[in-house]
């Protein structure tokens, strides 16, 4: 019997390449196991809902899916868990990152919002497949009409400064000084601030009961920071060759990369058997 009943796969870094895409070779392994072995796929990503459609419709079948590392997720059009931030708490970060220089981008579920367009604009926007919102964050995020958001998400184009930031934050998360938010950096160049509960791994636990898996059962790929607990967390976790260190010691196995298309290797390994 085929060990494997649910494939969770995260976006940036394993399941597109540098160009934004699925890999051929990625996406056949990964039907094959939806349309042959009657296997889910379930997306989980940092990203919003908006932001991974454009990564669905490359792909010729369903896919379950979670954003925000895991405060909304959804499967066959039902919403299995949706936790939303306190907006003002998020409004509450704008002075620390205006004074260490970073650009804040604040998610709702399919809208986003920044201050100011640019650089960071412009890729947000090529992400997510359709225009932000341009205004004051701390009068959305404070106001009396202020949006259902999940997270925000800080920006800087030297990765040496997010990298000088994050135990900062950590240190001050330790001090009670970020209420129930959690630090995750999730790429070079972004710090995310997201409530407690919002975890990869937790969504794992969501989408097993849901199709009623075993942990066991379970194989994730991964390649961030952000993905190490849900590598430790499923049956069979599996990093990127281009994964950081600490993903790496996390997984039970290590693929090629995913501009190699990792991905189809690993299910050829645990799930067809092939090697």
């Amino acid at each position: 019997m085929n060990r494997v009943k649910l494939i969770c796969i995260d976006v940036d870094g394993t399941l597109i390449n540098s160009r934004g895409l699925v890999g051929e070779a990625d996406r056949l392994a990964l039907k094959r196991a939806v349309d042959d072995l009657g296997i889910p796929v379930a997306i989980v990503s940092g990203r919003s809902k908006s932001a991974l459609s454009t990564i669905r419709c490359q792909l010729d079948f369903e896919t379950s899916f979670s954003s925000f590392n895991g405060l909304y997720v959804e499967s066959g059009g039902e919403v299995l868990l949706n936790k939303p931030a306190d907006p003002v708490l998020l409004g509450s970060l704008l002075p620390l990152i205006r004074t260490e220089g970073f650009v804040p981008v604040v998610f709702g579920l399919e809208e986003w919002y920044m201050e100011d367009p640019g650089y960071w604009y412009d890729m947000q926007r090529a992400i997510c497949g359709r225009e932000g919102h341009l205004g004051d964050l701390q009068t959305l995020l404070c106001g009396p009409s202020a949006p259902e958001v999940y997270k925000i998400v800080i920006k800087n184009r030297d990765p040496r400064l997010v990298t000088a930031l994050v135990p900062r934050l950590e240190k001050m998360k330790s001090e009670g000084r970020l209420g129930d938010l959690i630090v995750v950096s999730s790429g070079p160049n972004i710090i995310e601030f997201i409530p407690n509960g919002g975890d990869k791994a937790d969504t794992l636990d969501v989408l097993a009961a849901h199709f009623g898996v075993a942990m066991e059962n379970v194989i994730a790929f991964g390649d961030y920071y952000n993905d190490v607990l849900m590598l430790r967390r499923a049956g069979i976790g599996v990093c990127m060759g281009n994964g950081v260190p600490e993903a790496i010691s996390a997984a039970d196995y290590v693929t090629l990369s995913n501009e190699e298309c990792g991905i189809s290797v690993a299910l050829g390994r645990f799930v067809f058997g092939e090697g």
